[in-house]
């Protein structure tokens, strides 16, 4: 859910962001929970927890099928597979679109706060940060690229840090004195900065569950913080 900070982003690119923000955000907590929420409660009534088709003890590999595919499967509703397949690939490249898209704006932002290559603060007539484009689509192959290669470790090493680059950024917007205050301010954004220091504390809570202790797995998960309070550390003196 954490990428839903992208309608932010695109309020300095929107007409009248102090109205339509906090229409956009309001709305996007009903489909969370109708989409996301809903989907897995329907999918915990249909599917067995124990089905052949789902992954067990972390081994995705022999994952067969999408958990929504299978429901089609399972109600009989067959023709529907392929439908449901369809809504999947559309809401993957739905997901790397918004990505895409964010990379782009906070190159720009940097290159404008001096922080990046001034190349990159280049806009088109039309507004479209080009050299950011390119240089993010160029990035984003090579990183997907990574998950053909060997064993994957590398993929999911980063997998991780940007995993929790998220949480951390979360953190700050739980902390930041925004224009917009939802409902129950202070008591949500103070919720969910709790929430979030514990999902990343106990985020590979497995690899301490090991033996022997999988030190690999416990790093990948938990460099990412020391790296940020160093990056913040050489912006300061910097």
């Amino acid at each position: 859910m954490k990428d839903t900070e992208a309608v932010g982003m695109a309020a300095g690119e929107s007409v009248n962001p102090r109205r339509n923000v906090p229409r956009v955000m309001n709305g996007t907590i009903w489909r969370i929970v109708l989409f996301f929420v809903g989907s897995i409660i329907i999918m915990s009534l249909v599917i067995p927890y124990n089905d052949p088709s789902l992954a067990h003890d972390d081994d995705v590999k022999n994952v067969a099928i999408s958990p929504f595919t299978l429901i089609c499967v399972k109600s009989d509703l067959k023709p529907t597979v392929h439908i449901m397949n369809a809504v999947i690939l559309t809401t993957i490249l739905s997901a790397g679109n918004s990505g895409l898209y964010v990379c782009t704006r906070v190159l720009y932002a940097l290159a404008n706060e001096g922080k990046a290559p001034k190349k990159f603060a280049y806009l088109t007539r039309t507004g479209i940060p080009i050299w950011c484009l390119v240089f993010t689509t160029f990035v984003s192959t090579i990183l997907f690229g990574l998950s053909f290669v060997g064993n994957k470790i590398i993929y999911q090493w980063l997998v991780n840090v940007t995993g929790i680059m998220g949480f951390i950024a979360w953190f700050g917007y739980s902390l930041n004195d925004l224009v917009y205050k939802a409902l129950f301010f202070p008591v949500g954004p103070i919720l969910a900065a709790l929430l979030i220091c514990i999902s990343v504390l106990g985020q590979s809570y497995s690899a301490f569950k090991t033996h022997p202790f999988n030190f690999g797995n416990f790093l990948s998960a938990y460099i990412t913080i020391p790296d940020f309070f160093n990056y913040v550390f050489c912006l300061q003196i910097c």
